[in-house]
């Protein structure tokens, strides 16, 4: 899919509503308390090379409580398009969290950088996102944090599903990701042709070309490729070589924590 198509809004997350800014830092300190860490990866997008921007805060918010903020990890530009086919980044952690259930996760981006993209054809255009320095970006998603060890989580913002060109050379960022727990978190990987596109289906989905509703996809480098962050489930996959469906798998299984071996052709 390019880019610019437009974007299937109707993945395993939604983005949230606008809401307030401000936040706490930690929890009750009455209630046992375990840390927490924030990861960040991508799948790729046709026609761009990078995509870069700045996160100045991260929070986090139980269904019924306050916006609890986390100690920034990386507070350089980050690259998003370069955290592909299993490559994540720690973005932010506190140390000690009230245990819980957590339902809503929040990305607010500097103001003192733009968020901007680079074209294969290394041309760089603006990237807009609404209330992005304000608001921020919100996912919803579940997020146990318990009494007992380390909770560790991945944001996979998928940009292939998320950017849309608004015209005069123009992007808009509408953020579309999956919150998945890392210790339950299963992958496939394989050999498959460098250049291919392989995209991820929930097996009652159906699949298409653009790949633009597919649960995750991977570009194939060198002469392999990784679906990484995944939940158990019924999948299928979906080969795109030269903007046609080269082959589609049988339906599979993927058990929670599982690696999974599937050669392509």
């Amino acid at each position: 899919m390019k880019f610019y198509s437009y974007i299937y809004l109707g993945m395993m997350l939604t983005i949230y509503g606008i809401g307030g800014c401000g936040g706490t830092t930690g929890g009750n300190p009455e209630v046992a308390n375990r840390g927490v860490q924030i990861y960040l990866t991508d799948a790729p997008v046709d026609n761009l090379k990078a995509l870069y921007l700045t996160i100045a805060q991260v929070s986090v918010k139980q269904e019924q409580g306050e916006w609890i903020d986390l100690k920034l990890e990386k507070a350089e530009e980050i690259d998003v398009l370069s955290l592909q086919n299993g490559v994540s980044e720690l973005i932010s952690s506190l140390d000690s969290l009230t245990a819980g259930t957590y339902t809503e996760l929040r990305l607010i981006l500097s103001d003192k950088t733009s968020t901007r993209a680079v074209t294969s054809s290394d041309e760089e255009v603006s990237v807009t996102l609404p209330s992005g320095s304000s608001s921020g970006m919100k996912f919803k998603g579940k997020m146990t944090v318990s009494e007992s060890s380390l909770a560790q989580f991945t944001l996979d913002l998928d940009l292939r599903k998320s950017l849309k060109q608004t015209g005069q050379g123009k992007v808009m960022l509408s953020p579309i990701g999956r919150i998945v727990e890392n210790s339950l978190a299963a992958s496939i990987n394989g050999s498959a042709q460098k250049g291919d596109l392989i995209c991820l289906y929930e097996s009652s989905v159906a699949a298409e070309v653009e790949c633009s509703n597919a649960v995750n996809t991977s570009k194939v480098k060198d002469t392999g490729y990784t679906l990484a962050f995944l939940e158990a489930g019924t999948y299928k996959i979906i080969v795109v070589r030269d903007e046609q469906v080269l082959h589609t798998t049988d339906t599979f299984e993927l058990s929670a924590k599982e690696n999974k071996t599937l050669n392509l052709p």
